[in-house]
């Protein structure tokens, strides 16, 4: 688990001893219409997840249907759940409860990939990463030994990327490929863990706590280019937990002050040769950070732990939306809309609870 879920963790034993007795698929009751009321312009509208605790940590898009990882209950007594989907007016769990968090998702070949810390589900078959096809969980070989941060699709092949030594019980630091049958390392790997991937220029490109990757100098971001790894222009003065694109450029986020020798606070972005800043950043402190970019239209927008949580650049300057009092853990774009997860639970100013969408 990584030390910015600090919240999560306090939350577990809590949440463990709520889940035992859940049974496999519940739906949750709503106390918002259904469908949704239009909403009030320039607002967040709540997606009524649960009235009890949310922490969402990833989000994507499947089969039509929004979907929800991280942990989340009712406090009056409805089910714990680690994934869920929403169909445009109710959530329905997916799935047996995991155990604990889901915390990155992806789709290939039309199946839905969740990767978390839940090491024991049906038995001890699904470790640390799962597939589900809509009906039934399938085993990824025998996972990992330890917990898995981040999923992408790579030329065709499943990217895993977080904090473990085996993948299919061969030997792979911290980033694997599975090809559909077998898990393989992506050359000696890197030295700590990742927390980020994305595709740019036909590269993999890693993002994480790591300083090395193949052995050499890679400061918490990496490119592999299918044979081996290079650094990206010096890479980051700090942790980097966040990867996307915009326009032609790669968009970096995390707990950094520098990129290359650029001062970039908190984000940044690469054109291929070089690092520039985003305006003045987000953020002034180390203990904020950035961790999940969406593109809204032609719009970058950022997502964190730095003041107001969430942010639209306009091409010159960070542009204030309405604050979800919290962090902010993971954006997606779904069926036109843009939506937020964290840990932004219900509070005076704040009418929503861990996921919501923009109202524009």
């Amino acid at each position: 688990m990584n030390p910015h879920r600090s919240v999560l963790v306090a939350l577990a034993p809590i949440i463990l001893l709520i889940a035992l007795g859940c049974d496999k698929k519940a739906t949750f009751t709503l106390a918002i219409p259904a469908p949704l009321s239009p909403g009030t312009p320039r607002t967040w509208q709540d997606l009524g997840l649960s009235q009890g605790y949310v922490g969402v940590e990833a989000l994507t898009s499947w089969n039509g249907k929004l979907v929800a990882g991280g942990d989340f209950f009712d406090v009056n007594g409805a089910p714990l759940t680690q994934l869920a989907y929403w169909n445009g007016t109710s959530w329905t769990r997916m799935g047996p409860v995991l155990g604990s968090s889901v915390e990155a998702l992806t789709v290939r070949n039309g199946n839905l990939i969740v990767g978390g810390s839940f090491p024991h589900v049906n038995g001890d078959t699904l470790r640390y990463v799962a597939e589900w096809d809509g009906t039934k969980w399938i085993p990824l070989g025998s996972g990992f030994d330890r917990s898995v941060h981040a999923l992408a699709v790579y030329n065709g092949d499943l990217i895993a990327g977080g904090y473990f030594d085996l993948a299919g019980g061969v030997a792979a630091r911290n980033i694997a490929r599975w090809d559909g049958t077998s898990w393989h390392p992506l050359g000696a790997g890197v030295d700590n863990t990742v927390q980020a991937l994305a595709i740019y220029n036909g590269q993999l490109i890693a993002g994480g706590d790591f300083l090395k990757a193949d052995g050499s100098l890679s400061p918490y971001v990496a490119a592999w280019n299918g044979a081996y790894w290079s650094a990206v222009g010096g890479g980051m003065d700090g942790p980097v937990f966040a990867l996307g694109l915009h326009g032609s450029a790669l968009v970096a986020g995390g707990a950094f002050a520098t990129a290359g020798a650029t001062p970039a606070r908190h984000v940044a972005t690469w054109n291929g040769a070089q690092w520039d800043s985003l305006g003045h950043g987000l953020g002034q402190f180390s203990y904020e950070y950035v961790q999940a970019f969406a593109e809204y239209g032609d719009t970058l927008v950022a997502g964190g732990h730095f003041p107001g949580c969430v942010r639209r650049w306009d091409g010159s300057a960070w542009v204030p939306m309405q604050d979800l009092h919290g962090m902010v853990q993971a954006l997606a774009m779904h069926d036109g809309w843009l939506i937020a997860g964290g840990w932004f639970p219900r509070s005076e100013g704040n009418n929503c609870n861990g996921i919501a969408r923009w109202v524009p």
